[in-house]
């Protein structure tokens, strides 16, 4: 490379992108400085230093949103003891390897950019196409819907991308996004960890993507862990971070299953599925989790409907828990007998938040409250000990308590679930 001199430099043409920029272009500009480094046993990757000009017009929108700049920092997290944990009472301790996390935004950044583009009228290239079909959040999207035996044909998501209704929507995905990109996805990681066991680990890449269909979900927990999160312009950056902490509670939970597995090995077969059932209460352990203890409502960043509706479902608790006991109770004295009337029967105990939420999640706050985390965390692993540790936390309560007393499971399940032996 030949030397070039301050004034090469003046004389030196600009690139196509920048040329015929008015005189002011740069006057309202201002420095933005990445984050400070966090206190990581891997120091986490630092973000590009961005000049960014008030006046943006399209063709710097260009340079930007689709050239390596724009395509956002895919940052790798790794999290050793954090304060949040250090804090938590009876937290086993963290060590580095137990949260490892990745948080990439790429393919949200180039699709945006795509629809920025396209809204003032610019023509795109295959380059263009080919950077977003080539993140790997979208080959993540992709490979779950063929998965599903669901069409993906590359023209149809063209086709949304280009749409007037998206383009319409650019402003506020647009600042959206910048907000998402300051989630404290470490944080979150760490609200999950606090309620597992000391085994566990909470290892996954978390992709944002914008997609036609308005919809989160986890995929591929065995072998590659991913949270893919839409561009959601109605959701806060708090709530983001709550439902991340809630699906990393579920990844974590997922690498225990040989423990959990023990517990329930010597069951007879009904009991055994039963008792396999039980941790679909894990939606309501992982909404203790994403709130961090149980003296914090579960939905304290959602909105004041989805908290008045937590709260009347809450309501429900005596019955609900009897319905899911008379479930229980059905699987095992084989009333419920074929996999369709077992989860056709279970499945009715999810819908937006349902019991399995609502009844797992008082169940596992009421046997905190009581006996403390490490052993909510344990009766997690192990049906009969959740059973029986919450009857006991909640016969405690009801003594207190006698207008407002909780139900309490029936010995019959409770003897169930119990492992011969034991």
């Amino acid at each position: 490379m030949d030397p070039m001199t301050e004034e090469d430099i003046e004389r030196r043409p600009p690139p196509p992108e920048l040329a015929n920029l008015p005189d002011n272009f740069w006057d309202g500009a201002r420095v933005v400085y990445p984050p400070g480094k966090s206190a990581l046993s891997i120091p986490a990757l630092q973000s590009v230093l961005l000049l960014v000009p008030t006046m943006m017009n399209s063709l710097l929108l260009r340079s930007l949103a689709l050239s390596a700049l724009a395509v956002t920092v895919a940052t790798a997290l790794t999290t050793g003891l954090t304060a949040e944990l250090a804090a938590a009472q009876s937290s086993p301790p963290v060590l580095a390897s137990q949260v490892q996390l990745r948080f990439d935004t790429t393919e949200a950044a180039v699709a945006l950019g795509i629809v920025e583009w396209h809204k003032d009228k610019n023509a795109l290239t295959d380059d263009d196409w080919r950077k977003l079909f080539k993140s790997d959040g979208y080959q993540r999207l992709r490979q779950r819907e063929i998965e599903a035996e669901h069409a993906f044909p590359d023209s149809v998501f063209q086709a949304f991308l280009l749409s007037d209704s998206l383009g319409k929507r650019a402003v506020a995905l647009r600042t959206t996004l910048e907000k998402y990109k300051r989630a404290d996805i470490r944080g979150a990681g760490a609200k999950a960890l606090a309620y597992l066991p000391e085994n566990a680990r909470v290892a996954a890449s978390v992709y944002l993507v914008l997609k036609p269909a308005p919809s989160s979900f986890v995929y591929d927990l065995q072998r590659d862990p991913s949270i893919v999160m839409y561009l959601d312009t109605k959701q806060t950056a708090a709530q983001f971070e709550n439902t991340i902490a809630h699906e990393l509670h579920h990844i974590g939970f997922s690498t225990i299953g040989t423990r959990a597995d023990s517990m329930v090995g010597s069951l007879s077969i009904n009991a055994r599925i039963a008792a396999d059932w039980t941790r679909a209460f894990g939606e309501g352990f992982a909404m203790l989790a994403a709130a961090g203890g149980p003296n914090v409502h579960p939905h304290a960043v959602s909105s004041a409907a989805d908290r008045a509706r937590w709260d009347r479902d809450l309501t429900h608790f005596n019955r609900d828990l009897k319905r899911i006991e008379e479930f229980f109770l059905g699987v095992i004295d084989g009333k419920l007998a074929s996999p369709d009337a077992i989860g056709g029967a279970a499945n009715e105990f999810y819908g937006v938040e349902g019991p399995w939420y609502t009844v797992g999640w008082k169940m596992a706050t009421t046997i905190e409250k009581k006996f403390g985390r490490k052993e909510v965390i344990e009766c997690m692993i192990d049906p009969h000990r959740l059973l029986e540790q919450y009857n006991a936390a909640a016969a405690a309560y009801n003594k207190a308590n006698p207008a407002a007393a909780l139900a309490l499971w029936s010995p019959v399940l409770v003897k169930a679930l119990k492992r011969p032996g034991t």
